[in-house]
């Protein structure tokens, strides 16, 4: 990537409109590979330069979306897709994909289901290996696992894995992210040790097939990690996403996002097996958060609820009222219910333990 964005950089001034179209492509795979923050910019900054055509502008604009939604900056992915549409464009398959997703994140999930859901039916016919019709595919699962409905979320990935696999060779890439999203659904619905072997399964294909040096043999040592932490085995957990953390930080970047949100999967491991240790690792973990994210970003108050749940399970109410009152007030405002509802248990049990209601049981 970075030889790539090198010679992108000579193109910028000697043929503008082949540097646009080829930034549009290096982002693409950077934001495949995880890498959301350089990806959205490279994006904006060839959007920017004024010298995309039409044509690459409105996907460059789509990709901006994309990055920001994946970086939970949904404002400006709000303007980035208000931007696509001033500028004429219509409810394409992309379109709904980038939409539907940015609604899942904003808590809307009937609206997410009906984009995703008219994005299927969109690329029906599209080949196997259309990214479109891949990412669509992808993300209604994802959006049917959040509202609940798990079973037609496995559905959806198993009918994908069949779709894929009548016309990809086996070690295609969307095969394996597809394994590795019908992991996620299997433990979703309690087949844990179904979901152990397909994770310990797509973990040995990726290194058979690309080795380990690579971002998705992270992201396999991740989905192990969480199909061990399901099945009960949290010591193993924390080996994988330990390795899982060490691989990222060596090939994208000790705090780069994708780094700190395994790094966040340990320190909930380190929960159950280390208390101590998981103390010292959120310590580090928000400061990074903070740092790489924003301090108003909705990512380090998610970490701080994670953190704040494994504390009232540890019978530390006090600890974990201190943990979610370090939430800004308007991130706050703005957060899940769930994390609203994790605050006035953490307050009422903290008021218990100490037998009157203190300063810091108030919001």
């Amino acid at each position: 990537m970075a030889a790539a964005r090198g010679d992108l950089a000579l193109l910028r001034g000697r043929q503008p409109e082949l540097y646009a179209d080829l930034a549009g492509t290096i982002a693409e795979v950077e934001l495949a590979l995880g890498l959301t923050e350089s990806s959205g910019q490279l994006a904006a900054s060839a959007l920017d330069s004024g010298v995309a055509d039409r044509r690459t502008a409105q996907a460059l604009r789509l990709l901006t979306a994309r990055a920001d939604v994946l970086a939970g900056r949904l404002d400006d992915a709000e303007r980035a897709l208000a931007a696509y549409v001033d500028a004429g464009g219509g409810e394409s398959a992309e379109m709904l994909v980038v939409r539907g997703a940015l609604r899942m994140h904003r808590g809307d999930g009937e609206g997410a289901v009906d984009d995703l859901r008219r994005a299927v039916a969109l690329t029906a016919d599209a080949p196997a290996s259309n990214r479109i019709a891949f990412r669509a595919r992808i993300e209604l699962a994802n959006q049917l696992r959040s509202k609940g409905d798990v079973d037609a979320a496995l559905a959806t990935t198993a009918e994908l894995l069949d779709r894929l696999g009548r016309a990809l060779p086996p070690a295609h890439p969307y095969i394996t992210l597809a394994r590795m999203r019908h992991v996620d659904m299997l433990r979703r619905v309690g087949r844990h040790d179904e979901a152990v072997r397909e994770a310990r399964a797509a973990r040995e294909a990726i290194e058979r097939d690309y080795g380990r040096d690579v971002p998705v043999y992270a992201s396999a040592l991740n989905t192990l990690g969480n199909a061990l932490g399901d099945a009960g085995d949290a010591a193993a957990a924390v080996d994988a996403y330990r390795e899982a953390a060490e691989r990222y930080g060596a090939q994208l970047g000790a705090e780069h996002g994708t780094t700190i949100r395994t790094r966040y999967n340990l320190a909930l491991a380190l929960a159950v097996t280390e208390p101590a240790a998981a103390d010292a690792s959120f310590a580090e973990l928000i400061q990074a958060a903070h740092r790489t994210f924003g301090a108003d970003s909705t990512t380090p108050a998610f970490f701080r609820a994670g953190y704040a749940n494994a504390l009232l399970e540890q019978g530390r109410a006090g600890a974990a009222l201190e943990v979610l009152l370090g939430i800004p007030d308007a991130v706050y405002a703005g957060s899940p219910d769930s994390v609203k509802a994790l605050l006035v248990r953490a307050r009422d049990e903290a008021c218990a333990d100490a037998g009157r209601a203190t300063a810091s049981c108030q919001r």
